[in-house]
């Protein structure tokens, strides 16, 4: 499993609503999706492939079958970051707490 990149995924949507407390990451923005690209570019290059995924406005998202009952049941909270197929984040984050889920899981996938 070394080899492959290490599949992470935002997933957002309408349904997050607006948080105007600074709760974290609007992901819908462009700019916002480049500086996640960018960073996890920078930070660990081919090792990670990052995929975002508007529920909004896309049927073609890729979630794993338990998350999206979930989400669809409203028991649990968008944004999301998913790693490998599960939920790590759920609810608001940005970019400092999900580079550094991904380098933990970085961490323990090479062991």
């Amino acid at each position: 499993m070394k080899n492959r990149p290490l599949e992470v995924s935002i997933i957002f949507g309408k349904e997050a609503g607006a948080c105007d407390a600074g709760c974290g990451t609007d992901w819908s923005l462009p700019e916002n999706i480049a500086a996640a690209r960018n960073d996890v570019s920078s930070k660990f290059g081919p090792r990670v492939a990052l995929s975002f995924c508007n529920l909004s406005f896309s049927s073609d998202c890729r979630v794993p079958e338990d998350l999206s009952r979930l989400i669809a049941a409203g028991s649990i909270m968008l944004p999301l970051l998913v790693i490998e197929g599960e939920a790590r984040i759920t609810g608001y984050f940005d970019l400092r707490m999900m580079r550094d889920v991904i380098e933990a899981e970085m961490e323990r996938r090479d062991g």
